[in-house]
């Protein structure tokens, strides 16, 4: 996604507001899906709390002005980790059962070719 996609930058401000600890560490597929989860659950438990995105760009403003020093560091983490959580790739990944990977297409010795 587009870092300069507006729904990217509010998920990111959002989740700058969070209580999630910038010590996560979002991967992508099924290995860091408990991490998507959790990145997912805190951004939507800040906009379910601030209602519109005006009030999520008050707030992050707010932080950013009390807080330079370190609000800038936690907007590279929260950016990384939507970026992460909101793939289409990570989210089938998480939903596929342990062991499983996407079918290619290709299947015995064509695949070998």
């Amino acid at each position: 996604m587009n870092p300069t996609h507006p729904l990217l930058a509010l998920r990111a401000e959002a989740l700058t507001l969070s209580d999630l600890s910038a010590d996560v560490k979002v991967g992508t597929g099924r290995a860091g899906a408990p991490a998507q989860a959790a990145v997912r659950e805190a951004v939507t438990t800040v906009l379910h709390d601030l209602h519109t995105p005006g009030q999520v760009g008050a707030e992050f403003a707010q932080m950013y002005g009390d807080h330079p020093d370190t609000t800038a560091a936690r907007m590279r983490w929260a950016l990384a980790a939507v970026s992460a959580a909101y793939t289409p790739a990570s989210r089938i990944a998480a939903a596929l059962p342990v062991g499983t990977r996407p079918h290619t297409g290709r299947t015995g010795s064509a695949a070998a070719a």
